[in-house]
C-alpha cells in the first residue's frame, strides 16, 4: 500500500505565536560615552535593543508555547515545519489548542492591564536610564498587536509537478520508522531511569506509558507493530487500576510494567511481539516466577497477539462514523493540492520549502492583518530545551500544570486519568 494513502488519515497543525520580548530598537541616544558615560546594564539593553519592562513578566507565554508544542508531539510528530497528526483525533487537538488560546488570551489581558505600571515600575528599578526607558516605551495598544496566538488545521497531497509524488511518499513513509526509534526510545529511558534494579514503581510514572500508548493508538495505521503494542500497554495499564488510589506499586505486579518497558526497548522485540514470538506474560515469566501472577496475566484479555496473517486486512475495518468537522478535512485531503489558510507571519518561508517539496500551495483569501510587531517570537517546532528533550509527549494536562512537579512531557495527569 502506497504511503500516501496515510495522508488521508493525517493533517498539519500550525500554530502560530507572537510573543512580544518586551524589547524596543536601542537609539544612538540611549548610550552616554565619554567622560561620566556609563554603558546601560545588559537587563536593560542588550545588541541593538533595549527592555522596557522586566522579560520576566513574558516568560508564562513562551511557557504555553512550549506546552502546546508537546500538547502536538502528544498526539503526532514534526513534519514540514508543523506537526503532522492524525484525523480522528482532531476534535481533541482543535479541543486542546482552543484551551491554550484561552488561557494565553486571559494571561494577555491580564499582562495588558498592568503593563503601564510595569513600564514604572521598571523605571524606578534603573532610574539612571529612565529617560532611555521612556523614550522606547510603547502604548498599551501597540503591544497588544504584539502578543497573539493562533492557530492554522491543513491538510496534504502532492502537487500535480514530477516527482512531487515521489518526494511526499518518501516522506510520510518515514513516520512510521522515526515513531519506533521514538517507542525504543522512550521505552528504554522509562525503563533505565524509572525502573532497573527496583521492585516497586511510581503509580504516577504510569502516565508515562498511558501517553506512549494514546500517540500509538492515533498512528497505529503507519505500522504494523503498533496494534500489538498499543494492545499491550492497554492491557498493562488495565491490570494496574487496582493501585489507582496508591502511590507505589510492589513487586510481583511492578515486573509486569518492567516486561512492558523492555519489549519496547528493541527493534527486535517489537518485532518478536508484533510476531506472536514474545508475549508480556512471557516476558514477565522471564524476570518473575510468580504463578499466582502469571496466572492473572494469562487470564487478562490480551496476553497474546496474534500472527500479522491472522490481522484482518485494514480495508475489511468498518468506517469510522466521524464529527463533520474532521469529515470535512478528510475530504480536503482527496484534493490534489496542499491547500493552506494563512499561517501567518511565522511561516512566511513555508511556501518555498513546501516547493522544494514538489507542493503546490494555495492560499485562499484571507483578512489582511496589520503587522506592526517589531519583535516577534516565532514558533519553531525544531527549538530545544532541556525541558523539552527530557520529556516525551504526552496527553492530557493543563498549561498552568504543564511545569509542575507531576510532568510528564509538559501536561499534569492526575493518577487515575490513565486507568
Amino acid at each position: 500500500m502506497s504511503s500516501l494513502r496515510h495522508l488521508e488519515e493525517l493533517c498539519l497543525v500550525s500554530p502560530i505565536f507572537h510573543i512580544w520580548s518586551g524589547q524596543t530598537k536601542l537609539e544612538a541616544d540611549d548610550l552616554k560615552l565619554g567622560d561620566g558615560g556609563r554603558l546601560p546594564p545588559d537587563k536593560v539593553a542588550q545588541l541593538g535593543s533595549k527592555n522596557i519592562c522586566d522579560p520576566k513578566l513574558l516568560t508564562e507565554f513562551n511557557t504555553m508555547k512550549t506546552a502546546c508544542r508537546r500538547k502536538l508531539l502528544s498526539y503526532g510528530m514534526k513534519f514540514l515545519g508543523s506537526f503532522i497528526v492524525p484525523i480522528s483525533k482532531l476534535d481533541d487537538i482543535i479541543s486542546e489548542l482552543e484551551r491554550i488560546k484561552i488561557e494565553f488570551n486571559n494571561s494577555k489581558q491580564t499582562f495588558l492591564s498592568c503593563y503601564y505600571d510595569a513600564l514604572e515600575e521598571w523605571i524606578t528599578e534603573n532610574k539612571e536610564f529612565e529617560s532611555a526607558i521612556r523614550a522606547g516605551s510603547l502604548s498599551v495598544e501597540e503591544v497588544q498587536k504584539r502578543i497573539s496566538f493562533d492557530y492554522q488545521i491543513i491538510t496534504v497531497a502532492p502537487a500535480p509537478v514530477t516527482g512531487s509524488k515521489e518526494k511526499l511518499e518518501s516522506a510520510v513513509g518515514g513516520l512510521g520508522e522515526e515513531l519506533i526509534k521514538e517507542v525504543i526510545s522512550e521505552a528504554n529511558d522509562f525503563y533505565y531511569g524509572l525502573l532497573k534494579g527496583k521492585q516497586t514503581c511510581a503509580v504516577k510514572s504510569l502516565a508515562r506509558l498511558a501517553n506512549l500508548r494514546n500517540k500509538l493508538d492515533g498512528l497505529s495505521f503507519l505500522d504494523s507493530s503498533f496494534r500489538p503494542l498499543v494492545d499491550m500497554l492497554t492491557n498493562t495499564l488495565s491490570l494496574m487500576k487496582k493501585y489507582e488510589d496508591k502511590k507505589t506499586i510492589p513487586a510481583p505486579d511492578v515486573y509486569i510494567i518492567h516486561a512492558a518497558a523492555l519489549i519496547m526497548s528493541s527493534r527486535d522485540s517489537i518485532e518478536a511481539h508484533t510476531n506472536g514470538d514474545q508475549t508480556l506474560v512471557g516476558q514477565t515469566a522471564e524476570l518473575c516466577d510468580d504463578t499466582a501472577l502469571l496466572t492473572t496475566l494469562r487470564q487478562s484479555p490480551v496476553q497474546a497477539v496474534a500472527p500479522l496473517s491472522e490481522k484482518p486486512a485494514v480495508d475489511s475495518l468498518p468506517a469510522v462514523d466521524l464529527p463533520s468537522q474532521v469529515q470535512q478535512l478528510e475530504e480536503g485531503i482527496k484534493s490534489p493540492v496542499f491547500d493552506v489558510n494563512s499561517v501567518g507571519d511565522d511561516f512566511d518561508d513555508l511556501d518555498a520549502f513546501l516547493a522544494q517539496q514538489g507542493i503546490e500551495v494555495i492560499h485562499e483569501p484571507e483578512t489582511e492583518l496589520e503587522d506592526t510587531r517589531s519583535s516577534v517570537s516565532s514558533f519553531d517546532p525544531d527549538e530545544t530545551d532541556e525541558d523539552v528533550v527530557n520529556s516525551m509527549p504526552i496527553l492530557g494536562g493543563t498549561i498552568g500544570d504543564s511545569l509542575s512537579d507531576s510532568d510528564f512531557g509538559g501536561s499534569s495527569i492526575s493518577d487515575d486519568s490513565f486507568f
